[in-house]
C-alpha cells in the first residue's frame, strides 16, 4: 500500500487490525460502530495534537484507564488502545465527516466522563462498561437501539457466487422454505421469503427452543441459581431423592445422556408434560448412553423455576428476550408449563438475533447476556457418543454448530467470523391461543403447530455454509480501508474493498488523486458537498469542490458511486456504477477518447443532485490521470 499525505490533517477511519505509528501531522481517528468485529486496533500516534472522535451510536462494552493510555472494548469484541493519549483530545459525537461538531476534551476529562476521576499512577482503573454515546454525551446503552444494514456480499467479505449457492439450494422448491437469512454482524448479507411471507411473519422453532433453554439455564448458572453442571439433579428435583434417579447429574441431562428414554406417546400430547417427563424410569447407566429426549429438555424449565423461585417464562423474559428486543411466543402445555423442548414462536430476524448474540460470545448491545464460559462449554462437544453439547448440534469438521429442529428449523451459528444462518419451513399456527391442544375436549378447541416437512441434507447444507463463509476469514480479502481524504494525497494500490468519503473535511485547493486498482471500491459523495464541475472521460472524473479542492479518480470502472452515503453512519449504502453515476451529472454516453463536461454548481442531496441554491465561483480542474490526456 502506497499513501503519500501532507504532514496536515490525516482523517483515519479505523476499522481493521491496524498499528497507526509516529504520522505526521495533527490526526483525526474516527471510531465508529462500523469497526469490524474483534479487530485489534492500535493508535500510537506521538506526533502532532491528534483528535479521537467516537462517533454517536458507538457502543462501549468495557473500559481500561492507565496512566497515559486507554483501551476500550466495543459490543462486537473489537479493541482500540490509545496509547500517548496526552497528544489526544477526544470528542463525544463528533464527526468530521459530517461536519458535526462536538466539545473536545482532554484525556484526564475523557477518563472522568467514563467514572474514573483520577488516573493511576500505576497500574489500571477499570471504567464504566455497557456505554452508548450520544450527542456530545455518554448514556447507558439501550438494548432496543439494535438495527440490521442491508449489505451486499463482497462489501463483507463474501463471494457473491458462494452466497448464491447457498441460498438457492435452500430455495429448492422441495425443501419448503419460509424463510432464510445470513448474516455477519448486524449485517443482513442475503434474505428470503417465500411468496405470501415477510420479515414479519412468524416462524416456530421445534426443536431449536432446546438451545435457548439451555442458554437460559447459562444465565440462571451465572447469576449463581444454579452452581455447577456436575451438582446432583436432585438439587433440583427434590422429589428424585432416594429414587434411582437420584445419580443422575445436571450435566448428563443438559447433554442427553440421562439414562432415560422418551414414552411411547409423544410428551407432546400430554397436558402436563412435566408430569410426564418426570415420571419415567431409567434404562441405561446416566453418562453412557446418547438418547435424544424432548422429555429431558421439557425438564430444564422445571429446573429453573426450582432454582430461582421464578417462572421459566418470566425469567427467560428479563434476563433472554427483554435485553435482545425479541417479542416472542413460547407455547406452554395445559398445566401452564413452558415448551422447553419446542414451540417458540418469533421472527426469522428475532431468530437471528439470538444467533447473533451467541455468535458475539454472549454481548449484546453493552450487555453480557450469557457468559462466553457457559457458551464454550455448551457448545461444545459433550463426548465422543455423540456430536453434542448442551442442546446444541457440534461438529468435528467445522469452526461452527447449530439449533436443529423438526422439519428443517436451522440456526447455524460461527463465532470466529460472527455469521449465523437462520432457516425455516412453512408454518401454521392451528387454532386460537399458545397453549397445545392436540386433541378435542369438551370445548372441542384445539391448538398446535403444523409446519411442512422440509429437512435439507446436512451435509451439502454445512458444507454449502462452510464455502461461503470461509472467504470472510481470509485476512487479505477482508481488507477493508475507509478512507476520508483531506489534503494533497495519492491513493494508490490499496488492496483489498476500500471506501472514500469525499466530504466537506477537503482542505481548500487539496489535490486528492485516487487511482486504487485492486479489489471492489466506492466513492461515497457525502450529503451537503457541492461539487462546482466536473469533467468525464472514458474511466475517469475529475471534481472540483466549491472550496478550490479536486479529486481525480482513476480506473473509475472499479469503482462504484454513492451519492449522499456515508460510512461512518448508519445510511444504507446505495451503489451505482460508473456510467449511472455520469448520467446524474447529464453525461449520457462516456466518451471513448478526450473528455466531456458534467453539470456544474451541484449540492448531494438526499440521494440526489440538486442545483446549489448560490452561485459558486468556477475553478481550475487540476488534471493529473492520463485519462484526460
Amino acid at each position: 500500500m502506497t499513501l503519500n499525505s501532507s504532514s496536515s490533517n490525516d482523517v483515519i477511519i479505523a476499522t481493521s487490525n491496524k498499528t497507526y505509528r509516529g504520522l505526521g501531522g495533527d490526526d483525526t481517528y474516527i471510531i465508529t460502530k462500523f469497526v469490524q468485529n474483534n479487530a485489534k486496533i492500535n493508535i500510537v500516534d506521538t506526533e502532532g495534537q491528534n483528535t479521537i472522535q467516537l462517533v454517536e451510536g458507538l457502543t462501549i462494552f468495557s473500559t481500561t484507564f492507565a496512566s497515559n493510555a486507554v483501551s476500550l472494548e466495543l459490543t462486537n469484541g473489537a479493541v482500540i488502545t490509545i496509547n500517548g493519549t496526552d497528544n489526544f483530545s477526544f470528542d463525544l459525537g463528533g464527526n468530521i465527516t459530517k461536519a458535526t461538531i462536538a466539545m473536545s476534551v482532554d484525556f484526564p476529562s475523557f477518563a472522568d466522563s467514563f467514572g474514573v476521576l483520577n488516573l493511576p499512577e500505576k497500574g489500571i482503573l477499570q471504567g464504566k462498561s455497557g456505554i452508548e454515546v450520544s450527542s456530545q454525551n455518554l448514556i447507558e446503552a439501550s438494548s432496543d437501539n439494535f438495527s440490521w444494514k442491508l449489505n451486499s456480499p463482497e462489501s463483507s467479505g463474501f463471494r457473491s457466487e458462494d452466497v448464491n449457492a447457498l441460498m438457492n439450494y435452500l430455495k429448492t422448491p422441495s425443501l419448503s422454505t419460509q424463510a432464510a437469512i445470513l448474516i455477519k454482524g448486524n449485517n443482513i448479507i442475503a434474505e428470503y421469503y417465500s411468496d405470501g411471507f415477510n420479515n414479519k411473519s412468524m416462524a416456530t422453532s421445534w426443536s431449536v427452543a432446546k438451545s435457548f433453554a439451555s442458554t437460559v439455564v447459562g444465565v440462571a448458572n451465572d447469576e449463581g441459581y444454579i452452581l455447577s453442571v456436575n451438582d446432583p439433579i436432585t438439587n433440583y428435583i427434590p422429589q428424585w431423592e432416594n429414587t434411582e434417579k437420584d445419580t443422575i447429574s445436571l450435566k448428563q441431562l443438559l447433554g442427553m445422556r440421562s439414562g432415560m428414554v422418551d414414552s411411547v406417546v409423544s410428551v407432546y400430547y400430554s397436558s402436563d408434560m412435566v408430569s410426564q417427563s418426570l415420571g419415567r424410569s431409567i434404562t441405561n447407566e446416566p453418562g453412557s448412553v446418547f438418547s435424544y429426549s424432548n422429555e429431558d429438555s421439557m425438564l430444564l424449565g422445571h429446573i429453573v423455576e426450582n432454582a430461582t423461585g421464578m417462572k421459566f417464562q418470566d425469567y427467560a423474559d428479563s434476563r433472554l428476550f427483554d435485553p435482545l428486543g425479541i417479542n416472542q411466543t413460547w407455547w406452554t402445555d395445559q398445566a401452564g408449563n413452558t415448551l422447553t423442548y419446542a414451540g417458540l414462536d418469533m421472527t426469522p430476524r428475532e431468530f437471528a438475533r439470538f444467533g447473533l448474540m451467541v455468535a458475539q460470545e454472549g454481548r449484546w448491545q453493552g450487555q453480557q447476556i450469557v457468559s462466553s464460559s457457559w457458551l464454550d462449554m455448551a457448545t461444545q462437544t459433550y463426548d465422543d457418543i455423540a456430536n453434542y453439547g448442551f442442546q446444541w448440534w457440534t461438529s468435528n469438521t467445522y469452526p461452527f454448530f447449530q439449533a436443529l429442529g423438526l422439519d428443517g428449523q436451522y440456526i447455524y451459528v460461527w463465532p470466529d467470523a460472527d455469521i449465523v444462518l437462520v432457516r425455516f419451513t412453512f408454518y401454521e399456527h392451528i387454532g386460537e391461543g399458545s397453549t397445545v391442544r392436540v386433541v378435542r375436549g369438551d370445548d372441542n378447541d384445539i391448538s398446535y403447530h403444523s409446519t411442512t416437512s422440509g429437512n435439507a441434507n446436512g451435509s451439502i447444507l454445512a458444507s454449502l455454509f462452510n464455502d461461503a463463509g470461509k472467504e470472510t476469514q481470509n485476512e487479505e480479502k477482508d481488507s477493508h480501508e475507509i478512507i476520508v481524504p483531506t489534503g494533497k494525497s495519492t491513493y494508490r494500490g490499496l488492496e483489498g474493498n476500500d471506501t472514500y468519503i469525499i466530504s466537506k473535511a477537503i482542505n481548500s485547493n487539496a489535490v486528492i488523486n485516487i487511482v486504487d486498482t485492486e479489489g471492489e471500491n466506492t466513492v461515497q459523495l457525502v450529503d451537503g458537498l457541492t461539487i462546482s464541475s466536473s469533467k468525464f472521460a472514458s474511466n475517469a472524473v475529475s471534481l472540483s469542490l466549491s472550496n478550490g479542492a479536486s479529486i481525480t479518480i482513476s480506473g473509475a470502472d472499479k469503482f462504484s458511486f454513492d451519492i449522499g452515503g456515508n460510512a461512518t453512519t448508519a445510511i444504507e449504502v446505495i451503489e451505482k456504477d460508473f456510467l449511472s453515476f455520469a448520467k446524474m451529472f447529464g453525461v449520457e454516453d462516456l466518451p471513448e477518447s478526450g473528455t466531456l463536461s458534467g453539470s456544474t454548481n451541484q449540492t448531494v442531496l438526499e440521494r440526489n443532485l440538486t442545483d446549489s441554491p448560490v452561485s459558486f465561483a468556477e475553478f481550475d480542474i487540476v488534471i493529473v490521470s492520463s485519462d484526460f490526456g
